[in-house]
């Protein structure tokens, strides 16, 4: 999105440049924000279930005499 805006930059033919190349960056800034918060999300979850996992393995090696 970002070139696309530099080269919106460039058309004369566009009397809303700055306006259109700002909500163009805007949208790209939301969705790199949601893509962020998805990335965090998954990341939280994988420590829950590592943490549960590693509890669970310790629990067999106890069991096991391990």
């Amino acid at each position: 999105m970002a070139t696309a805006t530099q080269i919106m930059q460039h058309d004369v033919g566009l009397d809303e440049r700055p306006q259109r190349c700002l909500e163009m960056l805007l949208r790209a800034e939301k969705e790199a924000e949601e893509i962020i918060s998805d990335i965090l999300s998954v990341i939280a979850d994988h420590d829950t279930k590592e943490v549960e996992l590693k509890a669970k393995a310790a629990s067999l090696r106890g069991e096991t005499g391990e």
